[in-house]
């Protein structure tokens, strides 16, 4: 059985498992680049304020699971951030290198939450009654924290304006994919 999961942006006893993975896609390519302008093709929203617009989604899929007890072992988990390319956009007029910089940081936030949701998976013991629910709450709850990383980014580097911010978001974003 397959299970598919889609959540967008706007996270005892270890189980060994069988296989785990994430992957980081952009049109359609399991890929580790960087951002391009080229990527920003979504229709420009005209009614915002921005400059520019990323947007990803997170997608997690299992093969099946398996009981032993009360226990559930989530077999063959993937996990895929994905650049959502109808969603993301940019006034050409305003293109710059250090915009593409700040929309990377908002990417690089999407990283983060995929590798904490894989870590969290990763330590989690799930229990026959209620790995489903688990497993998405623990999906959701992730997500949610690094959705409001992304905004209070926004926040301190003024969309990238306060460049003080934006060098210290930068310098924390790279830290952090480091580890």
């Amino acid at each position: 059985m397959k299970k598919t999961l889609f959540l967008t942006l706007v996270g005892s006893i270890v189980i060994c498992l069988s296989t785990f993975s994430q992957r980081i896609i952009i049109h359609g390519k399991e890929t580790d680049r960087k951002l391009e302008w080229s990527d920003f093709k979504g229709k420009v929203d005209m009614s915002s304020s921005y400059w520019a617009h990323t947007a990803y989604t997170i997608k997690y899929r299992y093969d099946n699971v398996k009981f032993n007890g009360e226990m559930a072992t989530i077999v063959n988990f993937e996990l895929s951030l994905e650049l959502d390319p109808e969603r993301t956009w940019a006034r050409t007029e305003k293109i710059s290198d250090e915009l593409l910089i700040h929309e990377q940081g908002h990417f690089d936030i999407g990283i983060l939450c995929a590798k904490e949701i894989m870590a969290i998976f990763n330590k989690t013991s799930f229990n026959k009654s209620d790995f489903s629910e688990a497993l998405k709450s623990m999906v959701s709850e992730t997500i949610r924290k690094y959705n409001e990383m992304g905004v209070q980014y926004d926040r301190e580097t003024e969309h990238f304006r306060n460049k003080e911010q934006q060098e210290k978001w930068n310098s924390l974003l790279a830290e952090k994919l480091a580890k």
